[in-house]
């Protein structure tokens, strides 16, 4: 199957020859999936959070985690399934903030949002669109 995370080098800020320390972007540095109803971390997830550790501290970035839902759920009223959903991308932003912290990113410099399923990247009418929106981003801001 697909790997869980993604992590895009050429969005390094080395990348850029025409970065300056100091010049301030931000860029997202990884992508991270999770399974229909899970906010839990797989290993690669785990590994992926640990290299982003030393560009935090490096470029001493400000990290901003973005959690996503799918908008699946049972059936249930419209506004217990947005509840559901917010707390389940607040989640999956947490178990990554969480993660980067106990690798040593300072937590001082992590912020999370979630926002439920209001940004979905995949149209939901295939599962594969549904696992597309069960992610949290992870942007560094510097």
């Amino acid at each position: 199957g697909d790997p869980s995370v993604i992590v895009d080098e050429s969005a390094l800020p080395g990348a850029f020859p025409d970065y300056q320390a100091g010049q301030g972007g931000s860029y997202q540095a990884g992508l991270i999936r999770f399974s229909n109803g899970s906010a839990r971390l797989s290993s690669a997830d785990q590994g992926v959070i640990r290299e982003l550790v030393p560009l935090i501290r490096d470029y001493n970035a400000t990290v901003e985690i973005v959690g996503h839902a799918s908008s699946r759920t049972r059936n249930m009223d419209p506004a217990e399934h947005k509840l559901v959903n917010f707390e389940m991308s607040l989640q999956r932003a947490n178990a990554v903030a969480q993660a980067l912290i106990n690798a040593g990113a300072p937590s001082d410099r992590i912020s999370v949002l979630a926002v439920g399923d209001s940004q979905p990247l995949s149209s939901e009418a295939m599962p594969a669109g549904e696992a597309e929106n069960r992610r949290a981003e992870i942007y560094l801001i510097y």
